[in-house]
């Protein structure tokens, strides 16, 4: 298992402590209203069948799949005040890039600045189809046809 469950734990132990410690209100979202999710999952595919990692398809699905599992929330109250000037945007997308990737990472650590950078990177464009598949080709990053299966069965209704 390639931290699939470090990120749900991460997550839900944020998630708990949000609603123990502070009161707040989390309310279900679908991830595809903050962000294109297939996006995200493609450019983390190419990523692990494109690198020196050269990962068999079955173990980059597995490595994906945690993401696939995330519940999503959104509070009324904003947890963070966000400078006027946006200047926390890159803290944000680096910190949630950086997360993703140690997750999917687990036992690669020396790959993880290199994926944290194309999700930061993708993150600014909030994932979308055609900015990651420009990032991708810019990369020399592509997908297999096990990956192409594996995107239209996970996101079959998109």
């Amino acid at each position: 298992k390639i931290g699939a469950r470090n990120i749900s734990e991460s997550l839900s132990r944020e998630e708990s402590s949000l609603l123990n410690d502070g009161g707040v209100k989390l309310k279900h979202v679908d991830p595809n209203d903050i962000f294109n999710l297939k996006g995200l999952v493609k450019l983390i595919l190419g990523f692990l069948a494109c690198s020196s990692l050269e990962m068999e398809p079955k173990k980059r699905h597995e490595a994906v799949q945690s993401l696939l599992s995330l519940s999503f929330h959104e509070t009324k109250e904003p947890i963070n005040k966000m400078d006027r000037d946006g200047s926390d945007s890159m803290k944000h997308a680096t910190n949630f890039s950086e997360a993703i990737a140690e997750g999917v990472l687990r036992e690669y650590h020396d790959h993880v600045p290199a994926l944290s950078e194309l999700i930061r990177i993708g993150f600014f464009e909030k994932f979308k189809n055609e900015e990651i598949d420009f990032l991708m080709d810019s990369k020399n990053l592509q997908i297999e046809h096990e990956d192409e299966e594996f995107l239209r069965s996970a996101f079959a209704s998109g």
